[in-house]
C-alpha cells in the first residue's frame, strides 16, 4: 500500500504557484480567449504547477501562519500573473490597434467583426493583424519565452517574494505607451498611403468635377490598401520577431523591478 503524505505547507506553496500561473493564463495569447473553458485553463496551470513544483519546492520561503500574512501573499502571487501577461498583452494590443487606424483610413470601419478574444467589435483590418501577430507567435515558438519567463519569475521571485515599487509602475506605463509607437510603426506604411491616395482623388475631384469621387474613392482605398497590405507582409513579419524578442527582455527588466 502506497502512502502519500502531504503537508500543510506543501499545499500552501502548490496553491501560490497554481495561482501566480492561473493569472497569466488568463492574460497570455490564445489562452485568455473566452471561448477556452475555465476548467481547460486551471487543468493546465495545476499540471504545469506540479512540473514545476520539484524545482521550487527547496527554495520555497517559510509559510506565513496568519491567515492574512497568506492572503496577502495570494494576492502577491495572483498580481505578478496579471503583470506578465499584461505586458505580453500590451504588445498585441499595439499591432491590433495598428489595424484599428488602417481600416479607418480604408474606410472599413463599418465592416466590424466580433473578436473572440476581446467580445468586442473590432475592425477587420484589426483582425487580420490579430491573427497574423498569433501565426508568428506560435510558428516562432514565442510561447516557450513565456514559459522561460514563468520560471525565470519563481526562481528571481519566489513565492511571497514580491516587493511592490514605483518603478513597476512607471515601466507598465512605459510599455502601455509602446502601444501607440508599434501601432505607427506597423501602420505607417499603410497610413501613409492612404493619405497620398486621398491626396490624390482630392486633386482629381477639383480637375475633373464631372468625376463622382465619392464613388470612386471607397472601392480605390480598399484596392489600394489590401495591395500595401500584401506588400508589408514581410516586414510585418520581421517586426514581429525583433518585437517578440524585445518582449523577452522587457518581461526580464519587469521581474527584476519587482524583485
Amino acid at each position: 500500500m502506497v502512502t502519500i503524505n502531504v503537508s500543510l505547507v506543501q499545499i500552501q506553496a502548490m496553491m501560490l504557484i497554481f495561482l501566480r500561473i492561473l493569472a497569466l493564463l488568463f492574460y497570455m495569447p490564445l489562452f485568455e480567449n473566452r471561448q477556452v473553458p475555465l476548467a481547460f485553463k486551471a487543468g493546465l496551470a495545476m499540471t504545469m504547477s506540479f512540473l514545476l513544483f520539484p524545482r521550487i519546492g527547496p527554495t520555497l520561503p517559510a509559510m506565513p501562519h496568519t491567515p492574512l500574512a497568506f492572503g496577502l501573499g495570494v494576492a502577491g502571487e495572483v498580481l505578478i500573473g496579471i503583470t506578465l501577461g499584461l505586458a505580453v498583452r500590451l504588445f498585441f494590443t499595439g499591432i491590433q490597434l495598428a489595424g484599428q487606424l488602417a481600416g479607418f483610413q480604408m474606410s472599413l470601419t463599418v465592416a466590424n467583426i466580433l473578436d473572440p478574444i476581446s467580445n468586442s467589435q473590432i475592425s477587420i483590418i484589426a483582425e487580420i493583424n490579430n491573427l497574423v501577430t498569433m501565426l508568428v507567435f506560435l510558428i516562432i515558438n514565442a510561447h516557450h519565452m513565456l514559459i522561460l519567463a514563468l520560471m525565470e519569475s519563481f526562481r528571481s521571485l519566489p513565492p511571497l517574494g514580491m516587493s511592490i515599487s514605483q518603478g513597476v509602475g512607471e515601466y507598465m506605463l512605459q510599455l502601455a505607451g509602446g502601444i501607440f509607437v508599434a501601432a505607427l510603426q506597423v501602420g505607417a506604411p499603410l497610413i501613409v498611403t492612404m493619405m497620398i491616395t486621398s491626396v490624390a482623388l482630392g486633386l482629381m475631384a477639383r480637375t475633373v468635377p464631372q468625376m463622382n469621387v465619392f464613388l470612386v474613392a471607397m472601392p480605390a482605398k480598399i484596392l489600394v490598401g489590401f495591395i500595401v497590405m500584401a506588400m508589408s507582409i514581410p516586414y510585418l513579419i520581421t517586426y514581429l520577431k525583433l518585437g517578440f524578442a524585445q518582449l523577452y527582455q522587457q518581461l526580464f527588466q519587469l521581474l527584476r523591478l519587482m524583485e
